[in-house]
């Protein structure tokens, strides 16, 4: 799946989602650009059940009715079938109020959680750099003598006083 796609979602306004079942909710999912058609599902288009799936090898779709919902939350598992009692995850998609997401992978997780801390050491600096610039116009030599710094909440507080880098020599 490409980036793009990671972020997209699947709405059908055509198709009512409030009242689906399991084999709807499947059904829904195959008009979404999320579908492969290169699935076992796909080739059971003739109405064997999910149990015919068990017996196949190859890519499959399966509500997960562990982690859903319904109606508002649909979990749906693209698997990997090797046997009958094997399966390997490949990628879990949700549907809710039927828009249907792929979930995010581990890597957009991470990339989201730094971008964050990075928003936030950024904005951190930036208020005692501001902070120190004051107090240097206001004539201040060190710390204690800053003004307090907001950090943006409406609450005050004062930057941590300096402290030297190296530990002062032994006498």
């Amino acid at each position: 799946m490409d980036e793009a796609s990671e972020h997209a979602s699947f709405y059908d306004s055509s198709k009512p989602w409030g009242e689906l079942t399991e084999i709807g909710v499947l059904n829904y999912f195959k008009g979404s650009p999320f579908y492969s058609t290169r699935s076992n599902n796909e080739k059971l288009r003739v109405n064997e059940g999910p149990e015919a799936l068990k017996k196949m090898m190859g890519a499959e779709y399966v509500v997960d009715t562990a982690l859903s919902s319904p109606p508002q939350l649909w979990v749906i598992r693209y698997q990997w079938r090797a046997d009958a009692s094997q399966v390997s995850l490949l990628k879990l998609f949700y549907m809710i109020h039927g828009v249907v997401y792929p979930s995010p992978t581990p890597l957009l997780l991470v990339e989201s959680r730094l971008s964050k801390a990075s928003h936030h050491l950024h904005r951190a600096f930036d208020s005692t750099r501001r902070a120190f610039d004051l107090a240097r116009r206001a004539g201040a030599d060190d710390a204690e003598e800053l003004p307090p710094v907001s950090n943006g909440n409406g609450m005050g507080f004062l930057p941590p006083p300096l402290l030297p880098l190296l530990p002062p020599p032994a006498r």
